[in-house]
């Protein structure tokens, strides 16, 4: 069933493996945030303090960001890149998929391909493609990932992921 409120949810680990183990749907969802009119990727930061959640909608392109408390609930939401102005020059691409390096960078899709942001919310710099990139992972290889609607690229860098799968 469709939830009724488009929000950022969270599930517990317990309910989660005992869905899992019964094979039925979770019944405990938390609404932690209900101010994003189309939340979409998201992403934590290397000491799980923050959370950083994207906006995919055309009239707010934006990525913010939380305080996680220690029950996990959401405090102080507030504005971490507003991409209007990067949506409205590149004609394309809106938040969505996002990756954490072991630098606190932000490797986010977004507005013309993928933007790579500050611990901050700084610009540093920009993946720029001719289509929408819709999510972003870290390889094992020194290698970020992109997929499109019929893409996967793959480009060397010289950052690394937050944690190596080995």
């Amino acid at each position: 069933a469709d939830l009724p409120i488009t929000g950022v949810y969270m599930i517990s680990s317990n309910d989660l493996l005992k869905s899992i183990e019964l094979g039925k749907p979770v019944k405990n969802i938390t609404l932690l945030s209900k101010d994003l009119e189309y939340a979409n990727g998201l992403s934590f930061s290397p000491d799980y303090s923050k959370l950083y959640v994207a906006n995919s909608d055309p009239k707010n392109p934006i990525y913010k960001v939380y305080d996680i408390m220690d029950d996990g609930t959401l405090k102080k939401g507030r504005l971490f890149y507003n991409a209007s102005s990067l949506y409205q020059s590149s004609g394309f691409g809106l938040p969505d998929g996002m990756k954490v390096d072991i630098n606190g960078n932000i490797f986010a899709t977004g507005p013309g391909g993928v933007l790579v942001l500050s611990p901050e919310g700084e610009l540093l710099g920009r993946f720029l493609l001719n289509k929408p990139v819709t999510n972003v992972a870290f390889g094992g290889d020194g290698r970020i990932y992109f997929t499109n609607s019929d893409q996967v690229i793959r480009i060397w860098i010289k950052s690394r992921p937050l944690k190596l799968i080995k």
